[in-house]
């Protein structure tokens, strides 16, 4: 590392009010248009599409294994604007299933994938967004390009990219109001993910972002997140925030009972972001049971905090399970399936990404709270005398010890799936909380089993050597017990 210093956010964000100017698919209804307004509205997102469809073809940053020595790359990416956002939409979202490429984006449900990053051609599109995003832009593309060990673009080069972007943001909230809240969440969406390419271990950084976005959240409040624009960008940054919230066990105000229904009031969410609105409720839950764990006081009476905390651990596994059967009930079976690759080894392989992301955190939710109700009984003998059951058995029975263990085991054998190519950068971010999960059980409760946790450090290799940085320094950190 350099030892760069690079600025953060200095300013408290005070808004300027402003004045108002004039397969399946199975993400959920969409409210209904104006029939004035429809024919004109399609037409212009059609005219939209066939521009950024003309871009990509002549693009620079079209794709292909000769890239590098067809288009030399800069130190400041002087491309055009429009054709590295085109960059980052290629790099960051998977490819849609053929079923689906004929939706007419206006008018449907937005993609979980990436569905922010696609907004960023039109957020652009004016000159005073246009200076406020072009930095923050330009550092994740830059990040993408000098990734892993055959990266094309030097890693200094992006760090110094990086650094300027902050100092760009950090100067366009100081001229905050209401009209840049959209341009200025996609600018820090775009370097909180950059960060997780930066080969730099402090984590500081990446939730000082996520409370820059927490801050423009709450300005605005829930209703401004119901449609358009800042519709699609709260569901693409909602499970980043709530991850991030899980993996460092502090509350979120996304578990309020606004923000769980009010952006939802118009477009149904997707089965993803209805796991998510469960999962918004468990970091607080997971603050709670680390204040009843405080002490392991075996042997003595237990008070009603740790009953309550045992009771809310329930209820939340209830939730859950309740979730995943209704989404089993829609999905086109089977959704996984296990393939054995010469490379890897055994492995699981999905319908698609958006199963792959829902199952794997369902996974990963589910060994936190079983995890957390055998701990607490086995800490406090009165609520181990309580009676109760996990599909059946209770919590301390081998059956429940075993599934516990295949599940683990499962989320280990999906990382293939999610680092592919085809997958881009959304698989592998999308792996951080499942598998910091994963690895914590089997080191914790199967540490003899050499293979497993053999298998935990070949994954930690593998996303590093694909350019992932933090995320392999996140998941060495938090993983060792």
């Amino acid at each position: 590392m350099t030892r760069r210093k690079c600025a953060g956010y200095n300013y408290d964000l005070i808004f300027v009010p402003m004045s108002k100017t004039g397969s399946r698919v199975r993400h959920g209804d969409v409210s209904k248009k104006s029939p004035n307004n429809k024919g004109d509205a399609r037409a212009e997102a059609r005219r939209r599409a066939a521009l950024k469809a003309e871009a990509h073809q002549q693009s620079p940053a079209r794709q292909d294994h000769h890239a590098s020595a067809l288009y030399p790359i800069s130190p400041s990416l002087h491309w055009p604007l429009q054709h590295i956002i085109l960059l980052l939409i290629q790099n960051f979202a998977p490819t849609l299933h053929p079923d689906v490429t004929d939706l007419d984006a206006a008018f449907s449900p937005p993609r979980i994938c990436g569905s922010w990053v696609e907004l960023l051609p039109d957020i652009a599109d004016t000159p005073e967004h246009e200076v406020t995003i072009a930095a923050p832009v330009r550092t994740l593309a830059m990040s993408i390009l000098a990734r892993g060990y055959h990266g094309i673009a030097p890693m200094g080069d992006a760090l110094t990219t990086h650094c300027t972007a902050l100092r760009s943001v950090n100067r366009a909230l100081v001229h905050a109001n209401q009209e840049s809240t959209n341009v200025l969440t996609a600018a820090v969406m775009c370097l909180m993910i950059s960060e997780l390419i930066l080969p730099q271990s402090d984590a500081s950084t990446s939730q000082t972002h996520v409370l820059g976005l927490q801050a423009l959240l709450k300005l605005q409040g829930p209703a401004f997140y119901v449609s358009g624009q800042a519709h699609r960008l709260f569901i693409g940054l909602r499970p980043a925030m709530i991850v991030q919230a899980i993996c460092t066990r502090n509350p979120t105000f996304l578990a309020e009972p606004t923000w769980k229904t009010v952006p939802f009031k118009l477009i149904k969410p997707a089965p993803l972001h209805q796991l998510m609105t469960i999962a918004a409720d468990l970091p607080g839950l997971l603050r709670e049971y680390d204040h009843s764990m405080v002490g392991n006081p075996h042997g003595k009476s237990v008070g009603p905090q740790p009953r309550k905390v045992l009771s809310s651990h329930l209820e939340l596994l209830h939730v859950l399970e309740n979730w995943h059967n209704n989404y089993y009930e829609q999905l086109e079976q089977p959704s996984y399936w296990h393939a054995d690759r010469k490379d890897h080894g055994p492995c699981l392989w999905f319908l698609d990404i958006t199963v792959a992301n829902c199952l794997t955190h369902y996974w990963a939710l589910w060994i936190i709270c079983v995890t957390n109700i055998r701990l607490l009984r086995a800490t406090y003998p009165d609520l181990g005398a309580l009676a109760m059951s996990i599909g059946g058995d209770v919590p301390e029975s081998t059956t429940v010890t075993k599934c516990l263990r295949e599940i683990a085991i499962s989320i280990l054998e999906s990382v293939n799936y999610l680092m592919q190519d085809d997958m881009k950068l959304y698989g592998a971010t999308s792996l951080i909380l499942p598998l910091q999960t994963a690895f914590q059980h089997l080191r914790s409760h199967h540490p003899t089993e050499k293979s497993l946790i053999e298998a935990c450090d070949n994954s930690i290799d593998s996303i590093e050597g694909k350019g992932f940085h933090y995320i392999g320094h996140f998941l060495r950190a938090t993983c060792t017990g």
